[in-house]
């Protein structure tokens, strides 16, 4: 990246820096410098999106610091100096959520709108497949940041009540004085959707740097989108398509079982590298895993081994992030591993519980020891959808998915549960369709803006 273009995009995000609370009147009052440099080509906007620290590293970890396969001992709780944190730990009604869960992705939101008003004045005949690559990344972006948001800050989709739910505010205009409003859950996905499609022919198939979207990636995201929208023929359509263009799995036989990082960062499953903010509570120093979830995994499945470390008192940490680092932030991209997983409960799904099987049983072998995995195969849908459902919670752990996954699934009896803590002898539980699994919008936002609605209680 040169000198002009890094100045371009700091100019940017300064001038962006005033609406990051993106309606709230005291921001709006304040005028961007005229002398600031204005994006203008396709090697800004290309600079703009390729900022990674803005653009790939800030999406929020409330799911992540919300979700049961984890739990803190009293003394590590107690020693947390975050109330907003512990709050969300305990899925508390009114908890103070820390204001990047919101201004991160809203701000990727931004940057995505700005680019796409610039490349409206560009001549698109200039460098076509640029231009193509330049625009999908922004729509991209944009569908990412709010499906992220939709995660957490929003109830769980129901097609006969999402017109009359809560969604977000869709910020398409990057205009400074836009009116922030919420839509409702039907056109927030809506949105997202059409980003997606919309991105998917602009994108290339793969790209070198795994921080750029790709058009993958955009598929793979859309398989989520049909898996939490209950759209499970735009969900297969979707992976089936991601695979036919890249299908490789790592062998979890040829990682070294001893190394306390086994996954690199952008390892050749990650197609789309993105990570969450960070929370002190997912620090695998205090974070020990539920025994129940490591009990599950069997004694041949390199999973038990890969994922977790066994810590002074007996408990398990976790190790097997695939943004190869120890921090506390979760991957939060899109890997193939994932979209496995997401075809595989499509097609039991929609009753196809051989093709099920096949793509299962293809995943698992190359998570198990060699020779030591015995094929499934299902006759009964129940069981099967079961058993994936069961496979991607042990697979998928700290990819910012579980959030997601716990409100989709809770809505189906056979999957519903209720989560429950124990801290300082006090029990915490959060139940079915309870209204908290939507978090509360942090209170800088709706105390600045009233035209954002909170969410109920």
């Amino acid at each position: 990246m040169n000198r002009i273009h890094i100045k371009t995009m700091q100019a940017l995000v300064a001038v962006l820096f005033t609406t990051l609370l993106f309606g709230c009147t005291k921001y709006l009052d304040v005028k961007p410098d005229q002398k600031m440099v204005v994006p203008s080509s396709l090697a800004d906007c290309e600079a703009l999106l390729d900022n990674r620290s803005e653009m790939n590293y800030t999406y929020p970890v409330i799911g992540e610091v919300g979700s049961d396969h984890y739990y803190l001992e009293d003394v590590n709780y107690n020693a947390i100096t975050q109330v907003g944190e512990k709050d969300v730990y305990l899925w508390d009604a009114n908890a103070n959520i820390n204001l990047n869960n919101w201004r991160g992705p809203y701000k990727i939101i931004q940057v995505a709108g700005q680019v796409l008003a610039v490349l409206k004045d560009i001549a698109r005949e200039e460098d076509a497949v640029d231009y193509d690559r330049i625009k999908g990344s922004a729509l991209f972006f944009r569908a990412f940041a709010l499906m992220q948001l939709a995660d957490v800050f929003t109830l769980p989709y129901d097609k006969d009540n999402a017109e009359n739910t809560l969604g977000l505010v869709l910020r398409n205009d990057p205009a400074v004085n836009y009116v922030s409003e919420r839509s409702n859950l039907k056109d927030t996905y809506a949105q997202i959707k059409s980003d997606l499609v919309e991105s998917v022919p602009l994108l290339p198939t793969h790209t070198t740097i795994k921080t750029r979207p790709t058009r993958v990636a955009a598929l793979g995201v859309l398989g989520r989108l049909g898996l939490v929208v209950g759209d499970y023929a735009l969900a297969e359509q979707a992976t089936r398509e991601a695979l036919s263009y890249t299908d490789e799995l790592i062998d979890y036989n040829g990682i070294n079982e001893s190394s306390a990082m086994p996954f690199f960062q952008f390892n050749k499953e990650v197609i789309f590298h993105a990570i969450t903010t960070s929370s002190p509570m997912l620090n695998a120093s205090v974070a020990k895993i539920s025994s129940a979830l490591y009990d599950s995994y069997e004694s041949n499945d390199l999973r038990k081994v890969l994922y977790f470390d066994k810590n002074a008192d007996g408990s398990y940490a976790f190790k097997g992030k695939y943004d190869g680092e120890q921090n506390s932030a979760s991957f939060a991209g899109i890997a193939i591993d994932e979209i496995y997983l997401s075809l595989a409960e499509a097609l039991v799904r929609n009753n196809k519980l051989a093709e099920g099987a096949e793509v299962l049983n293809k995943l698992l072998l190359r998570r198990w020891r060699t020779g030591q995995y015995t094929p499934v195969t299902f006759t009964e849908r129940a069981i099967a959808l079961g058993r994936v459902i069961q496979e991607r919670k042990k697979s998928l752990i700290l990819r910012n998915l579980t959030w997601m996954d716990l409100k989709r699934l809770n809505r189906e009896t056979a999957f519903a549960r209720t989560l429950v803590r124990h801290i300082n002898g006090a029990t915490y539980e959060l139940r079915p369709h309870d209204l908290r699994y939507a978090f509360p919008i942090p209170l800088t936002v709706v105390g600045t803006t009233p035209s954002i609605i909170q969410n109920e209680r």
